[in-house]
């Protein structure tokens, strides 16, 4: 099933209710019951729902969709449910889910206060650490099992960290500094600073959290994880495709050459 990039299923608007749908993403696991008047009831399930409740999670879903999105009694096993009134808004659930700790970091950070460093869980016992000095410091960490997973991350981050020193159009872009297996310190902190784990540090200024772009420097910061990992399986896969075509190439040279017979070297 296609995923519209807010989360929600694309077209599951468009069927005859009733439906019943539970699927997952990488990240998040959602239980959809549409009804027969067309409301849905909709469980969230992910990393992170106890941060976002913190910041003010259901006062922020009023703000932002009224009375077509109210919380009803959590189903088992999942973080949040929802009654939800159809509708092409709520294809920003998910969206609208994720931003309050950042909003109201980005109020603080903007009126000069500084506060130490804070955790929003991610998958896979990834993490964004968030702190504030003179400026909003984003640390990524970055978890790789595989060896060869890690080789491409640190070329990718490298190259990144790069074309930002060096290219001058990307000026407005934020800071970004690569680091191997050292990642920030404190007792928030629950990676481990070990040979799989890699972390990136995204320096925000004031441009970056202005409320007119808020909503979309929030989408980018969750977002980057996942044009990371993109890249990742983008890079590998071409690779092995060049491998693999070095190779046909290689045994066709080899099926071209002349078998030469000892008998025909006595002649000789």
């Amino acid at each position: 099933m296609l995923l519209i990039p807010e989360g929600l299923p694309k077209g599951i608007l468009d069927h005859e209710p009733p439906q019943d749908i539970t699927y997952h993403d990488y990240e998040w696991i959602w239980h959809i019951i549409q009804e027969e008047d067309g409301s849905m009831q909709i469980s969230l399930k992910g990393a992170g729902f106890d941060v976002y409740e913190k910041h003010g999670l259901k006062e922020h879903l009023q703000k932002e969709f009224g009375d077509d999105v109210q919380p009803i009694d959590t189903e088992e096993t999942y973080d949040a449910t929802y009654k939800v009134v159809a509708g092409p808004k709520i294809c920003r659930l998910r969206a609208v889910v994720q931003q309050p700790p950042f909003l109201a970091m980005f109020v603080r950070a903007s009126a000069g206060e500084k506060f130490p460093i804070m955790r929003i869980p991610m998958r896979n016992g990834e993490s964004i650490y968030v702190e504030s000095k003179d400026s909003l410091i984003l640390y990524y960490s970055f978890v790789f099992p595989d060896y060869s997973d890690g080789l491409y991350a640190k070329k990718f981050f490298q190259e990144l960290a790069d074309l930002k020193k060096g290219d001058k159009t990307y000026n407005a872009a934020p800071g970004i500094t690569y680091m191997e297996h050292e990642g920030p310190s404190g007792s928030v902190v629950k990676e481990a600073n070990d040979a799989q784990t890699f972390w990136v540090e995204l320096v925000l200024q004031g441009h970056h959290m202005a409320p007119k772009v808020a909503a979309k420097t929030i989408h980018n910061i969750y977002s980057f994880r996942t044009f990371v990992h993109y890249h990742l399986k983008c890079t590998k896969s071409h690779v092995h495709s060049r491998m693999r075509e070095r190779t046909d190439q290689i045994l066709k040279i080899l099926n071209r050459a002349k078998i030469v017979k000892k008998d025909d070297k006595k002649k000789k």
